[in-house]
């Protein structure tokens, strides 16, 4: 009897430890944000400290429940097909806490859909077509951000979907890979180029694509277009010996105050003799710039305006590149850095949080100085020489000097967005 009574003791014992005491339950309901009917087979799912997880499927009327293992704070994320992948937000879970989430929506995708087709309305298979949104920059400038991708199927149509409501333009392009953009079998001085809807190769002469919420917009068609293109070809060297530079990646990027970087960033490898050629590009002004591996972070940047006819024999020279010194004054801050202004999003100077300290190796350009601050805290001045910069950017072709002054009693600004969103103030 007595060894009876200890196993039946042994066995509760570890029946009650594979037993969590201390799970909290997080529920909810899921519902579509137009129709407010309850969505069933929607995946919920919470994210914590380190690997731990949870996730459940939502039933037939909406309802899930989320059984949380170990305490914490979680994201908490809802995803279905055909839908906007949702957050519901941050939640602090305490051990056995019981948690209403109450109902959240679930948004339906949009879509936009077409063809990619030639001059005679031909179908072109394997083009990329990309959907981007028009946002504003940290330096205050309109540019578009790319938004989803897509390569055309070999009917050369192509669908894209997952998009949040909203006004896109859209792009078709190529690559070696796909026939229509091989430069190795185009010997005129026309070419296949990059195409914006409805048919044209500037960004600036694209027309948007409004989608509505749940909406899908068929019928899209890119004709793609052909357009006079040149080749730049040149070499580049050290300017300290003189010797060609090998081992470097350069990119040509449009300076076209829309499209910047993100819509015309072109990159090539450099030769083992130093030599480079960018194809099929089109007229306009560019930035050849590269930067490289080493411990000294040498840069290179020459601004070239391209024709008609092939520019040869261009000359680019790697550089230590300048050195700026910020000088700090008021307030601490938590970093300071520099912004490219021409080249959209291309921070090329290190930040530290000092009161004096210099950046090297920074390419020549056009800047916005950077200030991460503390609560309460503003940039009062940017001082350049003689001259206030706070709302211009700053000019930097060689060894510069930044005096910045950073008080405290800041203003604030308070609103309420339709939509998640980053709001900038720009100084006016």
């Amino acid at each position: 009897m007595t060894l009876r009574l200890l196993l039946l003791a042994t066995i509760a014992c570890i029946a009650a430890a594979q037993v969590p005491s201390a799970m909290a339950h997080l529920e909810g309901r899921i519902v579509h944000s137009q129709t407010q009917e309850p969505l069933r087979k929607v995946w919920v799912i919470a994210r914590g400290p380190g690997d731990t997880a949870a996730s459940t499927l939502t039933g037939s009327n909406g309802d899930f429940v989320l059984d949380i293992l170990a305490a914490g704070e979680y994201s908490i994320t809802a995803e279905r097909a055909g839908f906007l992948l949702a957050s519901l937000g941050r939640v602090s879970v305490g051990a056995a806490q019981h948690l209403e989430l109450g109902t959240r929506k679930l948004t339906p995708q949009s879509v936009v859909a077409g063809r990619i087709v030639d001059e005679e309305g031909d179908p072109l298979p394997s083009v990329t077509v990309q959907a981007w949104r028009m946002s504003w920059s940290q330096t205050g400038q309109q540019q578009l951000r790319q938004s989803a991708s897509v390569l055309a199927d070999e009917l050369g149509a192509y669908r894209l979907s997952g998009l949040p409501a909203g006004r896109y333009f859209l792009s078709a392009s190529g690559s070696r890979s796909t026939a229509a953009f091989d430069d190795r079998a185009v010997r005129t001085s026309e070419a296949y180029v990059t195409t914006y809807f409805p048919g044209v190769f500037q960004a600036r002469e694209a027309k948007a694509v409004e989608v509505t919420e749940g909406a899908e917009a068929r019928g899209v068609d890119i004709r793609l277009v052909r357009a006079r293109v040149a080749h730049v070809r040149g070499i580049v060297r050290n300017r300290d010996t003189g010797e060609p530079v090998h081992q470097l990646a350069l990119q040509l990027i449009s300076l076209d105050a829309l499209a910047g970087q993100t819509l015309n960033g072109t990159a090539v490898a450099v030769s083992n003799h130093g030599a480079f050629e960018f194809p099929r590009v089109l007229p306009g002004e560019y930035a050849i710039v590269g930067q490289d591996a080493s411990p000294e972070r040498r840069v290179a940047r020459l601004d070239v305006s391209v024709g008609r006819s092939d520019l040869d024999g261009v000359a680019v020279e790697l550089t230590s590149g300048a050195t700026v010194e910020f000088k700090l004054s008021g307030e601490a801050v938590q970093s300071v850095g520099l912004l490219g202004a021409d080249i959209a999003g291309r921070p090329f100077a290190a930040t530290r949080q000092d009161a004096t300290f210099q950046a090297t190796g920074v390419m020549p350009g056009t800047y916005w100085p950077q200030v991460q601050l503390p609560p309460g805290t503003y940039v009062k001045s940017v001082r350049m020489g003689d001259r206030d910069l706070i709302a211009s950017p700053i000019r930097i072709d060689g060894n510069a000097t930044l005096t910045i002054e950073i008080a405290a009693k800041a203003g604030s600004v308070q609103g309420t967005t339709e939509q998640a969103a980053t709001v900038i103030a720009i100084p006016a």
